[in-house]
């Protein structure tokens, strides 16, 4: 992943992701990009690796493919992968690959993302969302961390600051900090993930600057709750 989703949306320097591309080069090896989470504009790009200025030579992509409508995967692969297989065989293949309703589905979806400008309705609103975030680490005590790609972001919570030890740690199941959080998120009308030390944010790429500062007012105020246990 060009950008860690599930283990708290972690963002890598442009420096690191280009050194991967140069170590790949230097020894022959392909470089794949998992895009199932950061594909498909949720990182303010098409694809997340493009905010790294690298072009890898194979993307594996889905979930944003279709936004779920339809279950569709793709590998997509470079000209050089692409010559290679025009006289070489494919030894690969799967019962509904190449599935003429996901496919169509597939299309459609990427027509909206061009026809509503979603890409770059991400783009420019993960801006505005990364100073929504900053709002909040200074407001509270209880968040060490934010970050954020895009409209994709996770607030990352900690007992001390200047030490960034966790809040509830792996596993807390005797607080459960995140299942009181998301309740409390819940009955303010917000449904969102979150889990160990993090609360993930990945709202539709349609959202408005208004929805966006709306979520994240009930973050903010489900914070008092962390807040309260330090």
């Amino acid at each position: 992943e060009p950008i860690v989703g599930t283990n708290g949306i972690i963002i890598p320097t442009k420096s690191y992701i280009q050194g991967l591309r140069k170590l790949c080069d230097e020894h022959g090896i392909l470089m794949v990009s998992d895009e199932v989470m950061a594909g498909w504009g949720r990182s303010g790009e098409w694809f997340g690796i493009n905010n790294f200025d690298v072009i890898p030579d194979i993307i594996v992509t889905a979930k944003g493919l279709t936004s779920a409508y339809v279950p569709l995967g793709a590998m997509i692969w470079n000209k050089k992968i692409w010559d290679h297989f025009q006289d070489h065989p494919f030894v690969g293949g799967l019962t509904y690959g190449g599935h003429a309703l996901a496919c169509a589905a597939g299309i459609a979806n990427i027509e909206v993302y061009k026809n509503d400008g979603l890409i770059e309705n991400s783009k420019v609103l993960g801006r505005h969302f990364s100073k929504k975030l900053q709002e909040v680490m200074d407001k509270h005590p209880s968040v060490g961390d934010v970050r954020n790609q895009g409209l994709w972001g996770c607030i990352e919570l900690t007992s001390d600051k200047k030490t960034h030890a966790p809040l509830a740690g792996f596993a807390d199941s005797k607080r459960n900090v995140a299942g009181e959080l998301l309740k409390r998120m819940a009955e303010m009308g917000l449904t969102t993930f979150a889990k160990w030390d993090y609360i993930f944010m990945a709202p539709p790429l349609c959202i408005d600057k208004d929805q966006l500062d709306e979520s994240v007012a009930i973050i903010d105020k489900a914070l008092e709750y962390t807040d309260s246990l330090l």
